[in-house]
């Protein structure tokens, strides 16, 4: 696969091993978070 996304849920604890692999491995990582955003007071 040309490419792999890796999301996760408030924390991004395993982005760096994962983007590191993904290029060794000549795969284009897509990072991505999950996020809650208060509404506006």
């Amino acid at each position: 696969m040309p490419e792999l996304a890796l999301t996760d849920h408030r924390s991004m604890y395993g982005v760096i091993r994962s983007y590191a692999a993904a290029r060794q491995a000549g795969i284009k990582p897509i990072i991505g978070i999950g996020a809650y955003v208060p509404p506006a007071a």
